[in-house]
């Protein structure tokens, strides 16, 4: 998959997929172009960060690029660095809270998003970075609540620890559930 992100970012300004190639693939550190036919073609020139002998089908590739440019979001389930074209959230490290973005490029170590609330196209480090799908709002609230009750815990129950947030959750869990008396969400 990071073959395909790294040519994402690369091949479009360089003219697109080269004619009579099949597929790229990686070759002691270098993405060729090659054919079922001919064998190697050519290489493209830069960086790639991606494994040994990953491969990237001419299909797979357009296809990658058909979602792009429809405006269609590759799923992502949140293992993993987010694949080009995705919409998610991303928090920097230093907290500021969540904001959407749309994945422009990603590599083992870089990042290129674009921030939706603004246009503004940033690159950066990925360590810098969490990511996350879109929470729906039910999800938000939910989170909001879990956190909320945190804060209002005692020193051993935080937001950032995991048995504190789980608690948290399966506390608002049970109430939307109806299993608390007295108590309803809104």
């Amino acid at each position: 998959m990071k073959l395909l992100n790294w040519l994402l970012g690369v091949l479009p300004a360089r003219g697109g997929w080269k004619d009579g190639a099949d597929c790229v693939a990686v070759s002691y550190g270098e993405a060729k172009f090659y054919s079922d036919r001919h064998g190697w073609i050519s290489t493209i020139d830069g960086v790639v960060d991606a494994r040994e002998f990953e491969k990237v089908t001419r299909e797979e590739y357009e296809h990658a690029i058909a979602m792009i440019q429809r405006h269609q979001q590759p799923v992502w389930n949140g293992e993993g660095s987010p694949p080009v074209g995705c919409e998610c959230e991303c928090e920097r490290e230093v907290p500021q809270g969540w904001s959407r973005c749309r994945i422009n490029y990603v590599s083992k170590t870089l990042v290129v998003y674009e921030m939706l609330e603004t246009g503004s196209e940033y690159a950066s480090l990925l360590s810098a970075f969490k990511f996350r799908p879109i929470q729906t709002e039910a999800e938000r609230k939910r989170n909001e609540f879990a956190k909320s009750l945190c804060d209002h815990l005692d020193d051993l129950t935080e937001w950032d620890s995991p048995v504190g947030k789980v608690h948290a959750v399966a506390i608002y869990d049970a109430i939307a559930a109806g299993k608390i008396p007295h108590i309803t969400l809104k």
